[in-house]
């Protein structure tokens, strides 16, 4: 697959972003994601697997931090663990079936429905 992106615009807003996703403690696919999409031109299966990898490093760091101060409870992980090793083997099957096209709607109605929760959520 070849593609071209602009690094000048995206370095800067992927650190923004990872920094905001730090800040609130949450992964930042649904920020990263988007403008390496959106800014950098960067097809969406390219976004999603560098993305896992960028998860894969900040959540390394989280973890760390979140078991010093005693934010971690081993068996809900182990739980947790099985529940997302045996999702992740069916999600990665089905992602090489599906299109390009059904990947970034699929995407944008997730975000679109976060959104609308959070504000819903907020509102109340």
């Amino acid at each position: 697959m070849e593609y071209h992106f602009n690094l000048v615009y995206v370095i800067p807003s992927v650190s923004l972003a990872a920094f905001t996703a730090g800040m609130a403690g949450i992964s930042g696919g649904g920020l990263i994601i988007p403008i390496c999409v959106l800014v950098g031109g960067m097809p969406i299966r390219v976004a999603m697997g560098t993305n896992t990898f960028l998860v894969l490093a900040s959540s390394s760091m989280s973890f760390a931090g979140h078991v010093l101060k005693g934010g971690f409870d081993p068996m809900l992980g182990l739980a947790f663990g099985v529940a997302v090793i045996l999702g992740s083997q069916v999600g990665s099957r089905l992602h090489a079936r599906v299109g390009e096209r059904r990947l970034r709607r699929g995407f944008s109605a997730i975000l679109v429905a976060a959104a609308l929760w959070m504000l819903l959520k907020a509102l109340a």
